[in-house]
């Protein structure tokens, strides 16, 4: 899936149309247009700070998208993504 805000939704709405829907993902350069998209979807969105992201073992030396992805996911499903842990935008 290409990372725009718009077909996520697309997706969401056709396979998920009933569901809350929260995203996280790594605050970087890429400042915070895909946040404030997913906000106006009604969605919860954090914008995390990759330090506050446990990485264990291997994970500590391996960075790529897909294993960065993965950790966040499993960090937000454990709640370990709170609001003591992630800087959330606000304009």
């Amino acid at each position: 899936m290409p990372p725009e805000p718009d077909k996520l939704y697309a997706y969401v709405q056709k396979y998920f149309p009933d569901y809350q829907v929260t995203t996280a993902y790594e605050a970087g350069c890429g400042g915070y247009s895909a946040h404030r998209s997913f906000e106006t979807y009604g969605w919860k969105s954090l914008v995390v700070n990759p330090a506050d992201i446990h990485r264990k073992g291997k994970e500590r030396y391996t960075k790529t998208d897909r294993i960065d992805a993965q950790l966040i996911c499993r960090e937000l499903k454990d709640g370990r993504l709170d609001s003591d842990h992630h800087t959330e935008y606000r304009a």
